[in-house]
């Protein structure tokens, strides 16, 4: 069933880093197997936002502030 919004909804995704892996034929390989997933949420009506992951260091300072 295919969901019908207003444009309203946003989807924030944070995708790099550790999540795409060490060399580039892993991070080609992890993006493949992620885009049916992003291409989803386009399709049901969300605007996607994708950013660069933030990393350990960036998880660590968002909790401390």
């Amino acid at each position: 069933m295919k969901k019908v919004n207003s444009g309203d909804d946003r989807v924030v995704v944070a995708l790099g880093g550790n999540a795409l892996g060490d060399t580039p034929e892993e991070q080609i390989r992890r993006v493949r197997a992620c885009a049916p997933a992003l291409i989803g949420l386009i399709e049901q009506g969300n605007e996607i936002i994708i950013t660069h992951g933030n990393g350990p260091a960036g998880g660590h300072d968002s909790e401390s502030v």
